[in-house]
């Protein structure tokens, strides 16, 4: 199931999915909630993806990180970004985890 994200500032995050986990991941469990920095680029696509602070489980991080690559972004912020292949916006977002 999808869900749409109000980041602010003229941001809107969409195509949003949820991470596909494992019953033994989920059970792994997590330390504490996992900080990514999400770049999206002009076209609102997802260039990269930056853990700030992992979960302390690998395989719980790999499965945020592989779904943030589905996500998309628009709104007046990446209207007015230079037309350069380098001209991105970057989003710090925390994942709160049940239990961490």
């Amino acid at each position: 199931d999808a869900i749409d994200l109000d980041a602010g500032a003229g941001i809107e995050i969409y195509r949003i999915t949820r991470p596909q986990t494992t019953t033994l991941t989920r059970m792994m469990g997590a330390a504490r909630n996992p900080t990514f920095d999400i770049v999206f680029n002009r076209r609102g696509e997802v260039a990269r993806v930056l853990r700030t602070r992992p979960s302390g489980n690998d395989a719980l991080d790999n499965n945020i990180e592989s779904a943030i690559f589905f996500w998309r972004a628009r709104g007046k912020e990446f209207d007015a970004l230079p037309d350069a292949p380098d001209a991105t916006i970057t989003i710090r977002l925390t994942f709160l985890l049940g239990g961490a």
